[in-house]
């Protein structure tokens, strides 16, 4: 069964709605679901653990999927998340929700055929490399660099006993914790940021060099005041945002002003040269020399056929995820 036959099966308002109307806190994007669904590539008969059942709405698309023939374990470290999801999944028997941290996935029902996460692991687990089968498939989130809002979606297949890396996609979700989360406010991109201001909106930037908090005031003055002004370049940020992962790009920038948005590009302690994450021909740049790197990096991204998330892939190291262009290019 597709994945968008399964989606017209199940309501997902019965699900994600609490008794009073409003949608439960601990509830993926629907679109978000159903493309990282697509990528699991579920078929009928397997077996499967969910990791973070959230709300069940995810778990009954896997159950619908797998159908009567297949299994479903659904895994969630908030008891009363995996009370009310059994509840609501009491039509589907071959669907059970547990109790756990889902690093140490569910060895009582392994192996598996398809283990997917909704919620971003610090380390890639070996629990979850022992517990796939050969040909399985593994898809979760992952932080692949030490930067804020560098979370993807990767996909690894079981081959030979190691895992191989072939898909990613740009969805992310909170970092997995061992306790139940009851503020999800302190998940937000500010908590990962290197430098953050003050107010309920506050700007953000995260990069390497500004690790060690050396970053001086007229920087980050120079960062609020510069006006956005016309770019040279057709697109937006988002579309450069897999090239710059992959290569690892020294500088690599992310930021945020409440006033127009993400920023992603180059800096260093001097100065920056950012454009707008989500509008085209849009910049903000402080020097002749950022602005020749951001540049250098646009035109080079260009003359390989502007690689995006199809043209890059996952790889594991050790316990940690990396992405690099595919053919090395």
């Amino acid at each position: 069964m597709k994945v968008s036959q399964a989606i017209e099966r199940v309501n997902k308002d019965y699900y994600m709605l609490q008794k009073d109307g409003t949608l439960l806190t601990q509830t993926t994007r629907p679109q978000a679901i159903a493309d990282n669904l697509e990528m699991l590539d579920v078929q009928e008969g397997q077996k499967v653990l969910e990791i973070g059942t959230g709300s069940g709405y995810s778990t009954a698309l896997l159950a619908t999927l797998v159908g009567e023939s297949g299994k479903v374990v659904s895994i969630d470290i908030d008891p009363k998340l995996t009370k009310r999801a059994s509840e609501k999944l009491k039509d589907f028997e071959w669907v059970t929700c547990v109790t756990a941290d889902g690093r140490f996935g569910y060895d009582n029902c392994a192996p598996y055929d398809r283990i997917i996460a909704w919620t971003t692991p610090d380390n890639f687990p070996n629990s979850w490399t022992n517990q796939i089968e050969e040909d399985g498939l593994i898809v979760t989130p992952f932080q692949v660099m030490d930067i804020v809002q560098s979370t993807v979606m990767v996909r690894f297949k079981k081959m030979d006993g190691s895992l191989s890396g072939d898909l990613v996609r740009p969805e992310g979700y909170i970092p997995m914790t061992s306790e139940p989360v009851v503020d999800f406010d302190r998940f937000g991109p500010e908590s990962q940021a290197d430098i953050v201001g003050e107010g309920e909106e506050p700007f953000w930037i995260g990069a390497h060099w500004m690790k060690d908090g050396q970053v001086k005031e007229e920087w980050k003055e120079r960062f609020l005041k510069v006006k956005a002004t016309s770019s040279p370049f057709r697109e937006d940020g988002q579309a450069i945002r897999a090239y710059l992962l992959a290569t690892h790009s020294e500088g690599y920038t992310f930021a945020f002003r409440p006033e127009d948005g993400d920023w992603i590009g180059y800096s260093t302690a001097n100065g920056f040269a950012l454009v707008s994450f989500r509008q085209p021909n849009r910049w903000i740049i402080s020097d002749d020399e950022h602005t020749m790197v951001l540049e250098k990096w646009w035109v080079t991204w260009v003359g390989i056929g502007k690689p995006s998330y199809e043209s890059i892939q996952p790889i594991l190291m050790k316990d940690q995820v990396k992405l690099s262009l595919k053919g090395g290019e």
